[in-house]
């Protein structure tokens, strides 16, 4: 007992008075030997436990028993309170006569916050999991689910509760299964803590009702019990895929109408340099690609002082609406100093640095 001063140990005789008081009980307890052998032990519980009679009843467990063990809050001297586990032993002498009860204390105060520190964190995690816009799936060394977050549910369209304990493969295309396991193979093999999938080439996951559609993922590895767990956070970009697909179409088809030679074409900016121009262009107006290299094209100083005043009307207006709501009339100066007739209209293609794209015709090709 004298020896223990990490354990609060302390005798009490069947009656429930203290008769020895160790250093440990001075410890944890705060109260000094002289001051409670000889008081009741009830001494040392929340009021509420004496009012109820547990303390007592805990006797009576140890004595019909041999041992009493629980958990629960305890007294100091100063009022404060603190968490313990208790164990209290029957003692008996040889001709198993009840001699009193030994009690050893273990202060769990700090264990305590710390559970309940680790259960504010889980709590935290899987609100933060629960609410994440991207679908977040946790597997085992098996590839059995074990996380499927709200947004996994939504992108796969399958509830959790049939998720969770199935293989990763159903959300997987067929003919990407097997490289999936030996990519998992290779991860875990390797001891990579993340990495991104597909960074490379394009993947694909696999809805409930049998829709693929295209992902991006990460992955991340951790342990569990000794055990690995794999953490995929997946974002659906369907959307994306679309947008640039028609972004492709539609460059691809702004491609053929510039090079169509049907019609002058030319890049702008704002302070009026010219940054590219079509072939018709500059047949039109007798410049050409080492004049345009050079920067020495120049809508402004390629425009009479007579109509100047249309091109600060469209600009002003393409600026705020993109574009030139009526093609109209005006000149341009040709390289060699003669003038083009032509119909003109205009819109921005690039509304953070205000590029955009001037189409010129001839007015016999406008009748056209």
């Amino acid at each position: 007992m004298e020896g223990t001063p990490d354990y609060a140990i302390f005798i009490i005789d069947p009656e429930g008075i203290i008769v020895s008081w160790n250093p440990g009980a001075e410890r944890i307890k705060g109260f000094q030997a002289k001051e409670v052998i000889g008081q009741h032990f009830s001494l040392f519980h929340p009021q509420e436990a004496v009012e109820s009679g547990l303390f007592t009843q805990a006797l009576k467990l140890a004595k019909a028993e041999g041992r009493f063990e629980a958990e629960g809050w305890r007294m100091r001297k100063d009022g404060s309170r603190f968490w313990a586990h208790i164990i209290i032993t029957a003692l008996r002498d040889d001709a198993d006569n009840l001699k009193g009860f030994s009690k050893i204390i273990r202060d769990l105060t700090q264990q305590k916050k710390a559970e309940a520190a680790l259960v504010e964190s889980s709590r935290q995690i899987k609100g933060i999991v629960e609410s994440a816009m991207d679908a977040i799936i946790s597997v085992d060394a098996e590839q059995r689910i074990v996380v499927f977050n709200n947004a996994a549910e939504i992108m796969f369209r399958c509830a959790a509760r049939e998720a969770i304990g199935s293989r990763i493969d159903r959300f997987i295309p067929q003919r990407f299964q097997a490289a999936h396991a030996g990519h998992i193979r290779s991860f875990w093999r390797m001891g990579e803590t993340r990495r991104a999938i597909g960074s490379l080439s394009a993947i694909s996951g696999l809805r409930a009702d049998g829709e693929e559609f295209p992902i991006e993922a990460a992955i991340s590895q951790t342990e569990a019990g000794g055990q690995p767990v794999f953490t995929v956070i997946l974002r659906d970009i369907t959307k994306r895929k679309q947008a640039e697909e028609a972004l492709r179409i539609s460059e691809s088809r702004l491609r053929r109408f510039y090079e169509s030679g049907l019609i002058g074409v030319i890049y702008w900016s704002t302070n009026g340099k010219i940054t590219d121009a079509n072939d018709k262009f500059l047949e039109m107006t007798g410049y050409d690609r080492e004049d345009l290299a050079a920067g020495r094209l120049n809508w402004e100083q390629m425009t009479p002082p007579e109509f100047q005043y249309l091109d600060e009307r469209a600009l002003a207006e393409v600026k705020v609406t993109g574009i030139v709501s009526q093609p109209f009339e005006k000149e341009y100066i040709r390289k060699d100093g003669s003038r083009l007739p032509v119909l003109l209209a205009g819109a921005i293609l690039d509304e953070v640095f205000q590029e955009g794209a001037l189409s010129f015709w001839t007015p016999a090709s406008a009748r056209l």
